[in-house]
């Protein structure tokens, strides 16, 4: 503890060393985590760093303060209920202690009236079930498997009475990977702000863990995921054909896309969508089947592919259709081009039954030569997404991952779109990648 100033040792005394809710000894990165006066803080890096014994300290520092509330998330309750996960893990440490569970609430109870709740959130829309509620404690377990708009959501929960003394903090912990990678990656590692903080761990900040033995067992990882886990490495390489360094962002104004500091008007732009058809249903929690993808764009008169925005779901052919239509009317989108092989040529000719203009595409390549087109327009920079998208992290995760990631239905979605384009206004010129390099 040598490296905490006297203000901080003495705040780790009182709340940690001396809560007798918290039956462990920090290590020296989990005590600057505890004693940052900073109302956001991201610990992790590599596996075994000790990050859920973290958060749930940090979570119990305050706990007997009246009136103190915390939440810990975790995206499922399975997640929370593993062995060693939060819930097992906070069982350990108070069951013998006065504080009261309530297994139907996730819920401890202490008797200065303080909580402290395990909270589920399995998609974007569950962010909702924190509506009203407030906490001066919210953490965040392996923060890469959630949405940007869920985690920034929870700030509107962050709030306190004048009567109770104590700090507000968004707390987060995580290993790089997972879908959510490149949002934390931008928010904690590549941009700096003055309240906002990240403390990496390794496995050798753990004194507790069998760090020769768990290194080993990562040996049998994938080299990216094992650099990953091992070293806490945000800038290991997927290694996919599209390359993070390519991706292009741009920003809605009045009048059309602010890309850098160029101006694409609307009225530059001729709009129609690409549609990749799954058709499959999540019935079965344990089976991971395709996506339906429904991208729609802006293909600007100067080449530019703009993604307007995407739908993503597993459905039946009906709500396939019924999005299509939504999107057609809400983008007003004058042709619709529809894979036309397997159950996509179902839905394309339901689709101009309905009088929509549908054009088929056709799958006449396999995934990885029908996306070369993209690969060359993007690393041309002609590739545009829109930067707070939520559902961006999941589309840049499968880009970075494809063809070896678990799905690429978005990127056959795009992969169709630069097919368009290139018919429409030809290849890109090798000069234009070339000189997006420089």
């Amino acid at each position: 503890m040598e490296r905490l100033s006297k203000l901080a040792s003495d705040l780790l005394k009182r709340t940690v060393l001396e809560n007798r809710y918290v039956p462990i000894i920090p290590t020296a990165k989990q005590g600057i985590f505890l004693t940052i006066p900073l109302g956001e803080a991201l610990y992790g890096g590599s596996a075994g760093g000790g990050k859920s014994v973290a958060l749930l300290a940090a979570a119990l520092q305050f706990i007997d303060v009246p009136g103190y509330r915390a939440l810990l998330l975790r995206r499922s309750y399975t997640d929370l209920s593993l062995p060693e996960a939060l819930i097992p893990m906070s069982q350990s440490w108070l069951k013998e202690t006065d504080a009261q569970w309530n297994g139907r609430l996730n819920e401890w109870t202490f008797p200065s009236g303080a909580t402290l709740t395990f909270g589920y959130l399995d998609g974007d829309a569950d962010k909702y079930r924190y509506q009203g509620a407030t906490f001066q404690y919210i953490g965040f377990d392996e923060l890469t498997q959630f949405h940007d708009s869920a985690y920034r959501y929870l700030f509107s929960r962050l709030r306190r009475t004048i009567d109770v003394d104590v700090p507000l903090r968004m707390r987060a912990a995580t290993n790089p990977g997972g879908f959510g990678h490149n949002w934390v990656r931008k928010r904690f590692i590549d941009q700096k702000h003055p309240d906002r903080m990240f403390i990496p761990a390794q496995l050798e900040d753990n004194p507790h863990l069998d760090i020769e033995a768990y290194a080993q067992a990562l040996t049998q990882l994938d080299p990216v995921t094992r650099q990953q886990l091992r070293h806490g490495d945000w800038l290991a390489h997927e290694a996919g054909l599209f390359n993070r360094k390519w991706f292009r962002y741009y920003r809605l104004s009045e009048n059309g896309y602010r890309v850098g500091d160029r101006q694409i008007d609307f009225d530059a732009c001729s709009r129609f969508a690409t549609i990749d058809v799954a058709c499959t249903e999540q019935r079965n929690p344990g089976h991971d089947p395709d996506w339906t993808v429904i991208q729609v764009w802006d293909f600007a008169s100067t080449g530019e592919l703009l993604l307007r925005a995407q739908w993503r779901g597993r459905v039946s052919i009906p709500e396939v259709e019924a999005q299509a239509l939504r999107l057609k009317d809400e983008h007003e989108i004058p042709w619709l081009g529809v894979e036309s092989a397997g159950i996509g040529q179902a839905v394309l000719q339901s689709l101009r039954r309905r009088g929509l203009s549908i054009r088929p595409l056709k799958a006449n390549a396999n995934k990885v030569i029908r996306s070369q087109s993209a690969q060359i327009r993007m690393e041309a920079g002609m590739i545009f997404f829109p930067i707070d998208a939520v559902w961006l992290d999941d589309l840049e995760t499968e880009l970075a991952l494809f063809p070896n990631g678990a799905h690429d239905d978005q990127v056959d979605a795009l992969s169709y779109a630069s097919g368009y384009a290139q018919l429409s206004a030809g290849p890109v010129p090798l000069a234009d990648a070339a000189a997006s390099q420089s």
